[in-house]
Parts: C-alpha cells; structure tokens; sequence
C-alpha cells in the first residue's frame, strides 16, 4: 500500500501558493532574502531560510519539540516578516520557506522551542502574530488544545516532535507509521496491546495526529527497533 494513498505526508496542498499573485510577491522576498543571507540574518539550508536567535542555541534532545504556523498564501509573508521583526521575544530557533517550487506543500513555517514549557510560551508569543490572519489546515500534528497546552484553538498553530535519534521529521514518521500499521494490521492485531499498544510504544497518539507526548522519558530503543521492521 503506497504512502501517498494511505497517510499522505504533504496534505493538504495548499494550491493558493501557486497562484501568479503568490509567485510574483516570493520572487520579490527572495531579492530581499539574498540581502538578508549576505548580511547574515538569516541562513541558509536548501530551501529553507532558518533563523538562529542568540538564545535558541540547540540542546542535545531525543525527541525534538516543533510548532508549524499555518498562515494561508495572502498571509505568509507578512507573517513570515512579523516572526523575523519579533525573534528577540521568541528566542527560538525557526525556518520559512523560501523557494519559486514545491510551494503548495502545508508545512512552511516551523518552530523549534526547547522543551514543552517552551512550546507554550512561543505558542502564546505567536497567537498576536497571528490575530485576523487565514491560516489552513495540516496533516500529521496536533493542535495546541488537542495536546493539553492551551484551552483555545489557536487556529493555524500545529505541534509536533521529531524523534531526532532516528534522524527523521515527525510528519513523515507518522506517516510511515500510519501506512505501516494500515498493511500489517491484521499481524499487529495479534500482538500483545494490538495496534494500540504498537502506537504507545511508538509514542503515536490515539487520539489525534500528534506524538503522544512531546518529550517522553526514555523507550527510544524499543522505537529504533520497531522502526527498523517499519522500514
């Protein structure tokens, strides 16, 4: 069973961000950009442009907490400008996409606190951000409410968290996931705690499309070997 049928892990795409209008204002911003990697404001990594505040230095971590904003095409570069205008209240390390391809895909802006207390806080930061903008939709991680950090919508702010020891990004481990259990369901099944059990173990939430928790305390062996049989 492909991945794309099952979990697609760019859903949804997000065809505003093909429109001429969007194109001509990013080909625009990429002049400004290029101004802003020579003078050393922003960096970049293929393409993507990553902002490292003084304080966002990164911590060696099992399982990395991320945030993706959401803001629809009419939106994303001025929000885009309001999170380079407000980094030293953020103090978080962040990246934006920055490319004239693949533009449709849903996950452009992603944050990178440090832990959960951290997430809560820039969530808080980011709502202002965000007041009277259209956001979308994203597949493969939880709302802010869904993971218990905070009682309102937030609409446009999603949550994640990268199992970094494997060396790959939460949305497509879930996807993976996903798709796995989808063929072998009848097999795990079978298993002690079923299916599951097999997305506890795998720090996969039953309840909605984010981790189960943001930074769980050990049982990355167990994942490494699981993940070995998913792949």
């Amino acid at each position: 069973m492909p991945l794309s049928s099952v979990a697609p892990y760019c859903s949804p795409r997000v065809r505003g961000f093909l429109t001429e209008g969007f194109l001509q204002t990013t080909r625009v911003m990429l002049r400004c950009c290029e101004r802003s990697e020579r003078s050393g404001v922003v960096r970049r990594s293929d393409v993507w442009l990553c902002r490292y505040p003084p304080s966002s230095e990164p911590r060696p971590r099992s399982w990395q907490p991320k945030i993706y904003v959401c803001a629809d095409h009419e939106y994303y570069w001025a929000v885009v400008l309001s999170l380079l205008a407000s980094d030293s209240t953020l103090g978080v390390r962040w990246k934006f996409y920055a490319s004239m391809r693949g533009n449709d895909r849903p996950d452009k802006i992603v944050l990178y606190p440090n832990d959960a207390a951290c997430v809560k806080r820039t969530i808080e930061r980011l709502a202002p951000l965000l007041d009277g903008v259209r956001t979308h939709a994203l597949r493969h991680a939880a709302t802010p409410r869904q993971l218990g950090l905070s009682t309102d919508a937030h609409a446009g702010i999603f949550v994640a968290s990268d199992p970094t020891f494997l060396r790959v990004s939460w949305r497509l481990y879930r996807a993976t996931c996903i798709a796995w259990l989808h063929k072998n369901r009848l097999a795990t099944r079978s298993r002690s705690g079923g299916a599951a059990g097999w997305k506890r173990a795998m720090n996969l939430s039953a309840a909605h499309e984010g981790p189960l928790a943001l930074s769980p305390r050990g049982g990355t062996q167990a994942i490494h070997s699981r993940w070995a049989e998913v792949l």
